[in-house]
């Protein structure tokens, strides 16, 4: 399990919090931030699971969940 997610996210946060909770396994992306370019570019693997580009992304076997 994937988690697109970025460092000043609050709602990939509680994302993070149910997976701990669920004791689930998962692999977190993290979208780069920097003051300089804000979050651009984003990656475009991302662009593509994320048609408005926000995270989170939750992807699991295939089923990609966003917003």
């Amino acid at each position: 399990m994937q988690l697109w997610s970025g460092i000043l996210s609050n709602n990939a946060a509680k994302v993070r919090m149910v997976l701990a909770e669920k004791g689930l396994d998962y692999e977190v992306i993290n979208i780069p931030w920097t003051k300089k370019n804000r979050w651009y570019p984003k990656p475009e693997r991302f662009l593509a699971l994320s048609p408005r580009g926000q995270v989170p992304v939750l992807v699991d076997d295939g089923l990609v969940i966003h917003d």
